[in-house]
């Protein structure tokens, strides 16, 4: 079970759903431990790496952030994420976490559970490679494709990168993943490894355990075929649809990208994946297939292999549902949450999205996936479903088929020692019940029974409680966010945070 829990919990890193460390300024009022002072400005607390919330009055404002198991890593083994002063929230949004608990150290960085690549500075003192001289600066470093880091004294601060086995590409079969000069942090942020010992080659690439689609510009010299002229600039090349090498003298440099057969998609029944322009470079870094061969439609759209969810946007035209009118523009279609493919003449182009059954998810059961005026193409690139037939409900939202993430989810939420477990709802006996309300469901007996999924107590004098939600909040919402619900006869219910308890 343990094995099956660190598993589901690797791949949520790696997944676009939310782990517990995404939510590190999510602390309970009674729970905040202080890092500011009375009338701090949210710059000033975000300056000293802490949390900041003012939507509650008479609670701690600026606060430490809540450090999860996965985040528990040793200072002087930590991957570096971001960059000295980034703040909770931007670190939070490159999936990775922060501890701010100790000066001069990194305090963004990777988790325990990343990927290899996520680790390459990563390095044993005794174990570095120099790259540098005594006194070199970050700067110089990174400019050289190496690591720096100063957090132990006298050994070598300026270090090669470690390879792992994922990572050893031969130069010219690497897929393009960053850019020239780019830094070893902003490369292994993009998930992708970094490799400086070859001059003249792509230092930042793909792991050779990518799907094919990314490796459309990988293509053998003699196997190119012409896309541009003597002398094509690398923009020049891109601006046609195509690939652009130069790392290999006398050979062509600008070709045409190959199409395997998960990307042998007919152009019809394209979902977009990019947008008019993209490049093969950028789209594969989506995950996504590029195909330049026929003008006037996608050239970047997700492969043949992708679930329904991605294909809401492929409707034929005699199916399509009217959502807009004559002459509406896409920006006019996307902000109704529709969608605009106007490759056909004559027919409608602004349309509703298809909903697929895996898709048909009870609003008030919707997990947010995005964030309101996302459109359905940056919410389909999620994995995510989008349906706008409801008003003011979640358009955004993870499918039902969504194993891991609700899997994953479960583990993280439910994973509770029986001693420290709340009771949620009354004598709830039923698992169907259980889950309905929010909450985790344990059996057999005698541990069998109905809890909240945040180990939170809710046994609260009326005086003590914080409020959770809005004026009317149902119990299956209030529960949702894991907080207390209470519904006294005669009165409005009540919805208020728990104290959390402490592992």
């Amino acid at each position: 079970m343990e094995i099956l829990s660190a598993s589901l919990l690797f791949l949520l890193l790696i997944h676009t759903s939310k782990s517990q460390k995404f939510t590190q300024c999510s602390v309970s009022p009674g729970d905040r431990i202080e890092c500011g002072f009375p009338g701090i400005s949210a710059k000033t607390c975000e300056d000293r790496g802490c949390c900041f919330d003012s939507s509650i009055a008479g609670v701690k404002w600026c606060f430490h952030p809540k450090v999860s198991p996965v985040c528990e890593v040793q200072p002087n083994q930590r991957a570096e994420c971001g960059y000295a002063g980034i703040s909770v929230k931007e670190c939070n949004s490159r999936g990775c976490c922060f501890d701010s608990r100790t000066p001069n150290v990194k305090w963004c960085f990777h988790a325990k559970e990343q990927a290899p690549q996520y680790t390459q500075c990563v390095v044993e003192p005794r174990e570095r490679s120099e790259c540098g001289f005594p006194g070199i600066s970050a700067k110089q470093c990174e400019d050289r494709g190496c690591c720096f880091d100063s957090s132990v004294p006298n050994v070598i601060w300026c270090f090669r990168p470690k390879v792992s086995p994922v990572c050893e590409v031969q130069p010219q079969r690497r897929a393009e993943c960053g850019y020239p000069g780019i830094t070893i942090a902003e490369c292994n942020s993009r998930g992708c490894c970094l490799d400086s010992r070859i001059p003249n080659v792509k230092w930042c690439f793909h792991s050779n355990e990518l799907s094919p689609q990314y490796l459309q510009c990988v293509v053998e010299p003699q196997e190119r075929s012409e896309c541009g002229f003597t002398g094509i600039s690398a923009k020049q090349c891109e601006d046609r649809g195509c690939c652009f090498d130069s790392s290999i003298p006398n050979v062509k440099w600008c070709f045409r990208p190959k199409v395997n057969q998960v990307c042998e998609v007919h152009p019809y029944q394209r979902a977009e994946c990019g947008y008019p322009g993209i490049s093969a470079a950028e789209c594969n870094s989506r995950g996504c297939c590029f195909d330049s061969r026929t003008p006037n439609v996608k050239w970047c759209f997700h492969s043949g292999e992708q679930p329904p969810q991605y294909m809401q946007c492929v409707v034929e035209p005699q199916e399509r549902t009217e959502c807009g009118f004559a002459g509406i523009t896409a920006k006019q279609c996307e902000d109704r949450g529709c969608c605009f493919d106007s490759s056909i003449p004559n027919v409608k182009w602004c349309f509703r999205p298809k909903v697929s059954t895996q898709c048909e998810v009870q609003p008030q059961k919707r997990t947010e996936c995005g964030y309101p005026g996302i459109s359905i193409s940056e919410c389909n690139n999620r994995g995510c479903c989008f349906d706008s037939r409801t008003v003011n409900a979640k358009w955004c939202f993870h499918s039902e088929g969504d194993k891991l993430y609700n899997m994953t989810s479960k583990v993280i939420q439910c994973s509770i020692a029986p001693k420290e477990r709340k009771e949620c709802g009354s004598n709830v006996s039923s698992e169907a019940t259980c889950t309905a309300l929010g909450c985790c469901f344990s059996s057999p007996a005698p541990l069998e029974g109905c809890y909240l999924s945040n180990g939170g107590d809710c046994s609260l004098a009326p005086e003590q409680r914080t409020p959770c939600g809005f004026t009317g909040i149902e119990e299956v919402e209030c529960h949702r966010r894991e907080c207390c619900f209470e519904k006294p006869v005669g009165v409005l219910p009540l919805c208020y945070m728990p104290t959390e308890s402490h592992h």
